[in-house]
């Protein structure tokens, strides 16, 4: 196994005894010009409850996932670990990010398996994660499947969210 993989499964291993919860360690920070900035693991209340995340709310409530994708997804739902890293500042996060939420949300994947993690406009975290990740570009979806990562998708997807973890779910494992 290589360091990268090792490194996700501690990860993944770690998730799943600890599980996500409200106490996530984050930080909202306003920008230079008044961009609010999440950074550090943070809860998906805060995009859906906060006025100051609409592109959230509406994001989530005008997309439509593809049907046949999400009985793809299904049957791997409650297997499947993600973690996201975002940038709240970012356009393609705010494109992407409610697309993903409402794919798991249809496709019955548990918030608990879901980790959300927010990047400041530098792309870096101070702990050292998006290091550990190699991320270069956000929003970075990776997606493990039995404590393996299966793929990613970097800013934006290529057909869908949902089509697009589905044809990594039919590859191969």
């Amino acid at each position: 196994m290589n360091r990268a993989s090792s490194i996700l499964a501690a990860f993944v291993f770690a998730l799943f005894f600890v599980g996500c919860s409200e106490s996530s360690r984050y930080v909202v920070e306003k920008d230079t010009d008044g961009t609010e900035i999440i950074t550090g693991e943070f809860p998906k209340s805060l995009l859906e409850n906060d006025r100051v995340f609409p592109w959230y709310v509406s994001g989530y409530r005008n997309y439509r996932p593809d049907s046949s994708a999400l009985a793809i997804l299904h049957s791997s739902a409650p297997e499947l670990h993600v973690l996201v890293f975002c940038g709240t500042w970012c356009p393609d996060t705010k494109h992407e990010l409610p697309r993903f939420f409402k794919v798991a949300n249809e496709a019955g994947i548990p918030d608990s398996l879901i980790t959300l993690y927010g990047v400041d406009r530098t792309k870096h975290s101070a702990d050292g994660m998006t290091d550990r990740f190699d991320i270069t570009n956000v929003p970075t979806f990776i997606f493990t499947l039995h404590g393996k990562e299966i793929g990613r998708i970097v800013e934006r997807a290529d057909e869908s969210i949902e089509k697009d973890l589905a044809a990594m779910l039919r590859k191969p494992q």
